[in-house]
């Protein structure tokens, strides 16, 4: 260091600070002082006026303090973007994340669609909370003089999509005030906007309820965050599925929490450092390790830890660190502590196993082969447990379909009907089809065995000169005339199925053979007797209903799964 600078850093020095002593080399001077607190105003000054002759200032000591003046060298950070790269890695991986969610919570969209619902319902969300979040980290740099730069975020496909952002800061952080503002302001911020979304989620309505047997299994793994639950329960069933705006939000919770962690250039790395201090250092590395171990369980976790072993564990310090902290920053710490306490921490809000029960009010239906060929069943789902749900239904084996409900949260005590509709048009291979609906709410869930017979329209068999299917309207207790005819030239078997919605009696006459009040079983579904056709030959029938009713089918079935249909409606 030159003569000239060494006496002038001196005299600046004295003019504010007391000067006991000073050492220097070629490229700095070390200044010991009297003061054990720098303020930030006066620390600012000598920065300002170090910075105007080409030397940076920073901090150090333990009793007393002690000021560096050294000669600043040119960072090379300006060349590289990271934070650019990163954030286009992170917005593929919010695409990847959620397709993935949203094409199991739709469960019947091409590529195009379900690409499509995850744009518009989670990655455009992910990218406002995003958005919101640098918007104040932004501002913050705005207040305080300094450049914004865009972090590096990490992209986390795993479940959330994105997991947070490591600062990369070219200019050093001028005091602690500095760090705990812009590593705070994302923070409270990320949680604003995450109850946003959540709250959003609730009023926008979505088309389906989710249909995947398993949409997410870490987020069901890990339950919600303990401030999370009570809010779910009050606005949003909290056992249920999240539609993916909602889904959205909860991951901002989550991101907003683990980026709280007092490690590396995370948002929590900065506000811990200006509070702790030196302390920070020494467990830094054992809280990396223990959320690697952590990830080795809930995979999506694996990720910051990494992040942050790649960039570095240790958090950055202020130039000067011999200053107090404001009340006003001291406030900002306490608020975001005791956020990441409440939602950091998850709770297991889901029902018990026994706390829902699930049966079919008709388990058998009849479909004709064709494009448009679907088969409903009415689902009757029983909240058996202490939580409201919104329940999920998966069909197994695989299969188009559909869910029709009130769409309302189903409350401890109550029961709902859900009609969910098979469409059947692609079976191929007539016969009897069985199928395995199960609802779900959170971990808990119940099945039911439905049928249901796929047949061909029959060339043969005809009722009242109508082949494939006759609908007419009646009243209770009327009395329907029904004509079924052979048209070919074969002897025609068929047996008798009724098919309804509800149990209910019924009287069917043919020929000398009558069933008279008889019942249907709970299930809706009940075999009569087979009968036989010959060639030219007609039946004719009378069919009357005497139970409350809409929709009941008389179907005339061969054993090659041909079939003639009569519906009957109540008008």
């Amino acid at each position: 260091m030159s003569e000239d600078d060494l006496e002038f850093f001196l005299n600046e020095t004295s003019k504010v600070l007391t000067v006991i002593r000073h050492t220097s080399t070629e490229d700095s001077i070390e200044i010991s002082l009297e003061e054990k607190v720098i303020s930030d105003e006066v620390f600012n000054h000598l920065l300002d006026i170090a910075s105007g002759r080409g030397y940076t200032a920073f901090t150090a000591g333990v009793e007393n303090a002690e000021i560096f003046f050294v000669r600043a060298r040119k960072s090379h950070l300006s060349h590289l973007k990271p934070g650019y790269v990163s954030f286009l890695l992170t917005v593929g991986s919010i695409v990847f994340a959620g397709y993935s969610y949203v094409s199991s919570y739709y469960s019947q969209g091409s590529l195009a669609v379900d690409l499509g619902l995850a744009t518009a319902y989670f990655t455009v969300p992910m990218l406002f909370f995003m958005g919101f979040r640098e918007f104040g980290r932004f501002l913050a740099s705005v207040h305080f003089g300094r450049k914004y730069d865009l972090p590096i975020m990490i992209p986390n496909p795993i479940l959330l999509g994105f997991g947070g952002s490591i600062s990369t800061q070219e200019t050093p952080f001028r005091n602690g005030r500095e760090m705990l503002v812009l590593g705070g302001i994302p923070i409270i911020l990320g949680y604003v906007a995450s109850f946003l979304l959540v709250s959003l989620g609730t009023v926008i309505s979505i088309p389906y309820h989710a249909s995947a047997s398993v949409v997410t299994p870490e987020y069901l793994r890990i339950g919600n965050p303990f401030l999370f639950s009570p809010v779910l329960d009050t606005v949003v069933p909290a056992n249920g599925v999240f539609s993916p705006i909602e889904f959205a939000g909860w991951a901002g919770v989550i991101i907003s929490a683990l980026n709280t962690l007092p490690i590396g250039n995370l948002d929590g790395g900065l506000i811990w450092r200006p509070i702790v201090g030196n302390k920070l250092r020494s467990y830094q590395l054992l809280v990396t390790i223990a959320l690697v171990l952590v990830g080795l369980f809930l995979t999506f976790f694996i990720v910051i830890p990494v992040a942050v072993l790649v960039t570095g564990y240790q958090s950055p310090e202020p130039l000067n660190s011999r200053s107090i902290l404001p009340a006003g920053a001291r406030a900002i710490f306490v608020v975001i502590v005791l956020a990441a306490v409440l939602t950091l921490i998850p709770v297991q809000t889901h029902q018990y196993l026994d706390s829902m029960k699930v049966s079919a009010v008709s388990s058998s239906s009849i479909s004709i082969m064709g494009i448009d060929s679907s088969s409903t069943f009415q689902i009757m789902v029983n909240n058996t447990g202490n939580h409201s749900f919104v329940p999920s239904f998966a069909v197994s084996p695989t299969v188009p379909f559909s869910v029709a409900s009130a769409g309302a949260a189903l409350s401890p005590g109550h029961f709902f009907v859900y009609n969910v509709t098979l469409f059947t048009g692609n079976l191929g291979i007539p016969g009897t089809h069985q199928y395995r609906i199960t609802a779900y709410s959170g971990v808990v869930q119940s099945s039911v065995n439905v049928s249901i017979q796929y047949v061909r329209s029959s060339p043969n068999l005809s009722i009242n000169n109508t082949f494939g299917e006759y609908s007419v309207y009646t009243q209770q207790g009327e009395k329907i005339p029904v004509v079924l005819a052979n048209h070919g030239s074969t002897l025609q078997r068929a047996s008798i199925y009724l098919f309804s919605t509800n149990q209910m009696s019924f009287s069917l006459t043919i020929n000398t053979t009558i069933y008279e009040n008889t019942t249907l079983a709970e299930n809706g579904f009940l075999q009569l007797n087979q009968l036989t056709l010959d060639p030219g030959a007609s039946i004719v029938l009378q069919f009357a209903l005497y139970s409350s009713f809409q929709h009941v089918t008389l179907a005339f079935i061969t054993p090659g799964y041909e079939a003639v249909i009569l519906n009957v409606y109540h008008p």
